[in-house]
């Protein structure tokens, strides 16, 4: 059985044309220190891109998962960082907003 299965993704759209307020991962377990404490910390993140454009049928979640495993030590500007390195790493989903 050769025959090429079509792929759905790129020649259907999907039945409603809707953005979607947030979409990503919940739960990654993730290594952290944060400069206040001595030992590592075990945590677990949620991370989201928002995904205004309708006509956009998802996002690359593998960019989100990449830039959790580049964090390491915690801190306010860091997680500023962060946020915006997620944000552009979708510009072209459209995205505009995230959350950690």
């Amino acid at each position: 059985m050769n025959s090429s299965l079509p792929d759905v993704c790129v020649s259907q759209l999907p039945n409603e044309l809707i953005a979607l307020k947030w979409v990503g991962m919940e739960g990654i377990d993730l290594p952290l220190s944060i400069q206040q404490f001595y030992y590592p910390l075990s945590a677990k993140v949620d991370i989201y891109v928002n995904l205004p454009k309708s006509d956009i049928k998802g996002i690359h979640m593998s960019r989100l998962y990449r830039l959790l495993n580049e964090l390491h030590d915690l801190d306010a500007s860091v997680i500023h960082s962060l946020l915006q390195d997620i944000i552009s790493s979708h510009q072209d989903c459209g995205s505009d907003a995230a959350k950690i």
